[in-house]
């Protein structure tokens, strides 16, 4: 008995933190192997389940798992490459604090490239999508997803609103302009933009504002750009670069 309510508690946890979103609840015989117990006490475990509306059985007699646990039953997931990056964490952490104040729940996801069958997956199976988008051209086939997807996409980061996706950014451009002009109200005339971020069209756009408008107030610009390759680490690079300018 004691095992079978260790393995019940354990589904529960996981139904409830959305572990079976994109992959298939296991056959009773694979539970029974993956947990130790016996095919009669999977058995039960999984009828168990059924009563409490954790399991439903599809019309080919699989199970799978019901929504998470939240009031509102909705299915929400934050996307994001599967690298370490202090704003994706904000980013993930300010989704959640501000689902969790509505009572909704969101889980976490990682994708290596575009392509990833965990992006398609998701769109295809929950209802709502915070997506961070790599630092590369996001192929036409998957926004066209994206924008047929019964999934709500948002984006975060990059700005899709000219394929009706609506976007959130954290940093748009007349920030730079706020930036610039600051600085020279502070006596600065000669100003050096740093960038070691993969370049993509959020990057690019910010430091050819930061020249255009450092230009238009009279100040003197330098851009140095020196991006790291996808997954690459921009704050060694950047150690690294800004050691070689003052080394020089």
């Amino acid at each position: 008995m004691s095992k079978f309510l260790s393995v019940v508690q354990v589904l529960e946890e996981r139904i409830e933190h959305g572990d079976y979103l994109i992959r298939e609840f296991p056959s009773e015989r694979k539970l029974a192997d993956e947990t130790g117990v016996s095919n009669m006490t999977a058995r039960k475990v999984t009828q168990s389940l059924l009563e409490k509306g954790l399991l439903h059985r599809k019309k080919n007699g699989r199970l799978a798992a019901a929504s998470p646990g939240c009031k509102a039953e909705t299915q929400i997931a934050f996307v994001s490459p599967a690298y370490s990056s202090f704003n994706y964490y904000r980013w993930m952490a300010q989704t959640i604090t501000t689902a969790n104040s509505y009572d909704l729940h969101i889980r976490p996801f990682e994708y290596m490239h575009f392509n990833d069958v965990v992006i398609q997956e998701l769109l295809n199976s929950v209802d709502g999508v915070f997506l961070i988008p790599k630092a590369e051209s996001i192929p036409d086939y998957l926004l066209k997803l994206m924008q047929e997807s019964t999934a709500t996409v948002v984006s975060l980061c990059y700005d899709l609103t000219s394929y009706g996706i609506p976007s959130l950014l954290s940093q748009p451009l007349f920030i730079m302009d706020q930036l610039l002009n600051h600085l020279k109200e502070l006596g600065h005339r000669r100003i050096m933009a740093f960038n070691t971020q993969p370049v993509e069209s959020v990057v690019t756009n910010r430091l050819n504002r930061i020249n255009s408008a450092g230009k238009e107030l009279g100040l003197d610009i330098e851009i140095v750009n020196d991006p790291v390759k996808s997954f690459g680490n921009p704050l060694e690079q950047a150690v690294h670069v800004f050691s070689n300018i003052i080394a020089a």
